[in-house]
This record gives structure tokens, sequence and C-alpha cells, in this order.
């Protein structure tokens, strides 16, 4: 190599190319769904209309996963100190990473929009779709495009910024998703007491979302949609400013991680001391392990379900004035449903990623508690967090619906439905990392498993009520994951074991 920057986009596109096929594969089998729906006219504009909700699935997905890998890839892998003594500038190294990981996660994007348009003419030169000619569609296609690619390139700078020198990818990620759901959750408070107070105030806080997670992409289609009575130039000012600070943040606190100092002695013992007489070791190992996973796992789930309870209400009182407690209902389980299904995945990887370690994994081996209690307990603590978060706002929101259902036990009915496949998804999660031991490849490949099952049950399964051979899926669609995850951790199986 002829100089340091080139090393270090070599070194970069090494770690991102099999995240940018994956990434890539994964939009590819919704994509693919979507464009054979497509093809055909009575139902051209029922699923063209489902291209910006992939879209955003795809900005949180790809966004969490590189961000995760650009903030806590080098701590994760324990080539920190490596990095740090490459004789180059600390910024240099951040802004590579950061580099990198934008076109790994926007080319995936910018490949499927391009083949979505060339779809759309092939179909209107074959007069196969003579309703599309409207010159407003590529329009439209364009600005969903540069709304995507905005919309991406502000999350990942957040997630970034927010899980930067974590120890680990995961804990990078899950630092990175609260640190956005706390900047909206201010933004909603904000605006709550704005408008109550001060309207006048009202009307400049909303140039503030071209600063928030996904706020550029948000405004764009807003201006274009001319939706919004707000002044396009001070908006990319507050955005690039606002985005600009954010980036200087990162470049700074990137590498920036000093030796750990030596503990005072008399420090260490006053503590050690106030344990002895305070903290009694717990009598069953069951306590002890699950004591440990409620401490790992609660805290994550706590910040995004008081999140959501702030953040929807709010915008729900700006959005629907007069809205109906069911309106709230509807809103809630939706975005209760959406959070909820990348907290369960991160949750999922994270229940064995410390204790996978090569030398954590030989200590919990070492000790006389049975592997079949250690993965049960861990497995059921993580559950039962979760359940109650995500499985309790689903329930609420259902019961606020109440008025679209016969009667409440059709509530309960469709929220054990929802809570079933949301355990397959957790479920899924701890398989994919027992077996890969990578963070990122068991995301992606937990995403195409059940996004993947989810297009075969309909497939297969057409009818919406319930037949035996659906019920069966159902029951194999828990049972297998689970087994392998519990033959993967007795038998310590895992390719690439160890991080």
């Amino acid at each position: 190599m002829n100089s340091t920057w080139k090393s270090l986009l070599w070194k970069e596109w090494r770690e991102q190319r099999w995240r940018f096929v994956a990434l890539t594969g994964l939009i590819s089998i919704p994509m693919i769904f979507l464009l054979g729906r497509i093809a055909y006219p009575a139902m051209f504009r029922t699923y063209f209309n489902l291209v910006p909700a992939l879209i955003a699935c795809y900005v949180l997905i790809a966004g969490t996963l590189i961000g995760m890998t650009v903030s806590g890839g080098e701590n994760s892998h324990n080539t920190m100190r490596f990095l740090q003594a490459i004789p180059t500038p600390a910024w240099h190294k951040g802004l590579t990473k950061l580099i990198a990981g934008w076109i790994a996660a926007l080319v995936p994007i910018v490949v499927m929009w391009g083949v979505l348009m060339a779809t759309i003419v092939w179909l209107v030169d074959r007069k196969t779709l003579t309703h599309t000619e409207d010159p407003e569609l590529f329009y439209w296609i364009l600005v969903g495009l540069f709304s995507g690619i905005l919309g991406l390139a502000s999350y990942l700078l957040w997630i970034v910024a927010g899980g930067v020198n974590r120890s680990d990818e995961v804990r990078a990620a899950a630092i990175g998703f609260l640190t956005c759901i706390s900047a909206w959750m201010l933004f909603a408070l904000l605006m709550y007491s704005a408008d109550k107070h001060s309207p006048m105030w009202e009307e400049i806080l909303w140039y503030l979302i071209a600063a928030l997670p996904g706020g550029p992409g948000i405004m764009v289609g807003q201006i274009a949609a001319n939706n919004s009575e707000l002044e396009w130039p001070l908006v990319v000012a507050v955005g690039a400013l606002s985005h600009g600070a954010i980036l200087a943040t990162y470049l700074k606190r990137f590498a920036n991680v000093p030796v750990t100092p030596k503990r005072a002695v008399g420090l260490e013992f006053g503590l050690s001391l106030w344990k002895s007489k305070n903290s009694e070791p717990m009598r069953f190992q069951w306590l002890a392990i699950a004591w440990k996973q409620f401490r790992e796992t609660g805290p994550l789930a706590a910040m995004t379900v008081a999140g959501i309870l702030v953040i929807v209400p709010v915008v729900h009182y700006f959005n629907e004035r007069n809205g109906t407690l069911a309106d709230l209902g509807f809103m809630l389980t939706m975005v209760s449903l959406s959070a909820g299904f990348f907290v369960i995945i991160v949750t999922g990887i994270g229940l064995f990623l410390e204790d996978f370690a090569p030398g954590v994994n030989k200590f919990w081996r070492s000790r006389p508690a049975s592997v079949h209690l250690w993965f049960v307990v861990k497995y059921m603590a993580g559950l039962a967090v979760q359940f109650v978060a995500f499985g309790m706002l689903v329930l609420l929101g259902y019961l606020l619906q109440s008025s679209a259902f016969a009667h409440y036990e059709e509530a309960i009915f469709v929220t054990t439905f929802t809570t079933y496949a949301l355990i397959i998804l957790y479920t899924l999660a701890l398989a994919s990392y027992c077996l890969l031991r990578q963070p990122i490849y068991a995301a992606v490949l937990t995403f195409a498993i059940f996004l993947g099952g989810m297009m075969s049950l309909d497939w297969l399964f057409p009818d919406p009520s319930f037949s035996k051979c659906a019920v069966t899926a159902m029951v194999l669609a828990l049972g297998i994951p689970f087994t392998i995850a519990w033959l993967a951790v007795k038998h310590d199986w895992g390719w690439k074991a160890g991080r």
C-alpha cells in the first residue's frame, strides 16, 4: 500500500465486503416478492405502496447492524490497541470506518431502487402497466431513493456516535438505539410543551426534525409532498450543522480509549468488605443465573418501553387532535411491534454473547452448574423480560382497540398470536448466534429466516383460518431453533467460536 489511507480503506473493505453481500441478499428476499406482485396491474398500486415501508425497515436494520460494527467492532475483536498503534490520527481511522460503513449500507438500497425503476420501465414498454406512464411515478421513485439514502446515512451516524468505544457490538447497538429513541423522546416532549404553552415555538421546533436520527429523509418526503410550510434552505442548514456536530463528536471520541487505571487498594478493600457484609451469595444456582440475565437484559427493554409510552401519546396528540382511544391503541401496537422486533433480536443475540467469549466460556463450563440449567434459565429470563415489556404493551394496544373486536377474548387471542411470533423471532436470533458466533451475521440470518418463513406461510396457507398443518408449522418454527440452540450450547458448536 502506498499510503496509510489506502491501507485503512483496504482493511475496512475486507471487513465490510461480506456484510455488504449479506445486506444485499437480505433486501433481495422481500424485493423479489414485491416485484413479482407489481407485475400484475390489479395489484400494482397496493404492492408499490409497500416499498416505502420496506425501505424504512431496511434503514433500521442496515443502520443498526453496520453501525454496531463501526462503533464496537474493534473492541469486540480485541483489535483496538492495534488500531491505535497505526501511525495516523485517530479521526482518519474513524472516518475511514464510517465511510466504509456508509458504502456497505447504502449501495444495496441504490441497487434496489435501480432494479425497481428498470422493472417499471420494462413493464410500461410492454404495455403491461399502461396506467403507470404518469411522470410523477418516476419522480416519487427518485424522491424515495433520496429520502432513503439521507435517512439511512443520518440514522447510521447517530448509531455510531451513540455506541462508539463500547466493549462489544451488541452493547454498541443497544446504546446507539437508545440514543436515537432518547432524541425522539426529547423532541416529542418539547413539541408537547410548546403546543401547550408557546405555539410560536412549535413552528420553530419542526425544523429540529432535520437534526434527529433519520430526520433528513423524513423532511425530504415532507418537502417533496408540499406537506410542510418550512423553508427548505433553513431545513438543510439545520440538518447539515447538526449532523456535522455529531460527526465531529464521533471522530473526537473514536479510539479514545485510555488504559484502565489500577484500582486503589483501600477502595478495593472497602468495596469487598461492604459486599461481604451486605451481599450474601445466592442459595440457588438458577437464581444467580437469572439475576445476572435480568441485569443484562432489563435496562434496554425498560428504556425502550419508557420511550414508547412517552413518544406514542405525544405523536398521537399532534396527528389526531380528535382521535379516539382506538386510534391510540393502533399506534401503540404498531410502534411496540416495530421497536420490539429489533430489541428482541438484540436480546436474543446478546443472550450468550459474553458467555461464549473464550475465557468466560471455559469458566462457565468449569462451574458445577449444569449446562442445561445454564441454558434454560438464561433463555427463560430473557424471554420473561421481553414478554413483560412488549407483550403487555401489545395487549394494552389491542385492548384500547376493543371497539374493533367483537369481544375482549379476541384481543387476547390476537395478542397471544403476536407474542408467539416474537418468541419465535427471539429463539431464531439465539440459535443463529449460537451457531455463527458473529452478531451481525446472526442478525442477518435471523431476518432472512423470519421474513422467508412468513412469506412461505402466506404462500402455503393463504386461508387465515388455523388448520392443523399451520399450527404444526408454527410449533416446529419454535421447536427447531430452540433445539438447535440447546445443542449448540451443550456441545459448544459454533462457526468462528470465540468471536
